[in-house]
């Protein structure tokens, strides 16, 4: 298994440590030395090691390569996690006193081009602030790619929803083909909402909802995703339930309602649907046993599929519980679900545009 343990005089066996280097980037357990294997195979390359740096994995090399050349090379042979976020480029690796790799004496990667280009232009400004914000980088150059500076697949991801919000469209394939703001600019579109009426009546069942009925599981109604939130100011009750009125008016798939007809299942937009947030007074011994209770009230046929409670502890603080049904969320669309709550409770702005009802598309896909 790759790891490093030790066997006490009792017979147990206590672990010690990876005798490797492996990592875990994004849910995915990565071997450094398998990329590093990668890079010293390009021509060019004399020394390579490869880090886990705040949860993004940076290669240093030396030699003449091209780190622009590298990273295509890499991408044409690796799967887009094993990428390395950056390249850095050095002189030669240092070592220790006996001969071998220093990596602590690694210099710490800087995500941020060395030459710096402004925006010129609307839509190059509207997309510089929005690398800035999902990046996490104070500036950004027109000229600066995506990927050097941090980016990745999930944040391409959330690069498309932030320029919807700001009237701007383009996909995470044309990120992926246009790496930085300047080339992203000259195919970027405006966003228009979807004049499309609010969907009603029966959806196809997507593939992996069909799994899921048919998988032998007791306790349907509690499959679901939640999370534990604790505001740093206290809510308020009345902005906390307008707030959710408006996601679910938003979302149409927190409508869905799913019911059992001769064996088989089917999933259908409810005419309204009303979440109503309740509020509890909990100590920390029953809060879990309150969370769970939440999460045991979702109901497949009846609704509701989304459960928003609020907890005040005996010390004042508080706690906000989302959970939702696993068939209607995943965790890309928790993302837009938390950013669209928070604006909604912030002031009565216009959420972003609707897009494409899951109706639409899981219609499109039966095709």
């Amino acid at each position: 298994t790759g790891d490093l343990v030790r066997q006490a005089a009792d017979g147990n066996v206590e672990y010690v440590a990876r005798r490797d280097h492996q990592v875990k980037i994004r849910g995915y357990r990565i071997e450094p030395g398998e990329i590093e294997a990668r890079l010293r195979a390009c021509a060019g390359v004399a020394e390579a090691a490869v880090l886990a740096v705040d949860s993004q994995l940076v290669a240093y090399v030396s030699g003449s390569a091209d780190t622009l050349s590298l990273r295509r090379q890499l991408e044409e042979t690796l799967p887009a996690y094993m990428v390395p976020a950056q390249i850095v480029p050095l002189d030669r690796l240092p070592v220790t006193a006996n001969g071998k790799l220093d990596r602590r004496a690694l210099p710490a990667p800087v995500f941020e081009a060395a030459e710096h280009v402004e925006a010129s232009g609307e839509i190059e400004a509207k997309l510089v602030a929005i690398w800035q914000d999902v990046l996490g980088v104070a500036r950004v150059g027109v000229t600066d790619n995506f990927f050097e500076l941090g980016g990745d697949s999930i944040l391409s991801i959330q690069a498309v929803s932030r320029a919807r919000q700001a009237g701007l469209r383009f996909t995470p394939k044309d990120l992926f083909l246009h790496q930085t703001v300047r080339a992203l600019a000259q195919v970027v579109t405006s966003a228009h909402a979807i004049d499309e009426a609010m969907p009603t009546g029966e959806v196809p069942l997507l593939p992996v909802q069909r799994e899921f009925f048919e998988t032998a599981i007791s306790e349907r109604h509690h499959w679901n995703q939640a999370v534990l939130l604790r505001p740093k100011e206290a809510i308020d009750p009345v902005r906390l339930q307008a707030a959710v009125d408006r996601v679910v008016a938003h979302h149409d798939a927190l409508r869905m309602r799913f019911s059992q007809r001769d064996g088989e299942w089917t999933q259908r937009y409810a005419d309204t649907a009303v979440t109503t947030v309740t509020h509890e007074l909990v100590d920390t011994d029953t809060l879990t046993d309150a969370c769970t209770r939440a999460q045991q009230s979702l109901n497949l046929e009846q609704g509701p599929l989304l459960r928003v409670a609020r907890f005040t502890l005996a010390d004042g603080s508080q706690r906000l519980l989302i959970a939702i049904h696993h068939l209607v969320v995943d965790g890309v669309s928790w993302r837009i679900l938390l950013e669209d709550l928070q604006q909604a409770y912030r002031d009565d702005a216009p959420l972003p545009a609707r897009t494409s009802s899951y109706q639409t598309w899981a219609r499109r896909l039966q095709q």
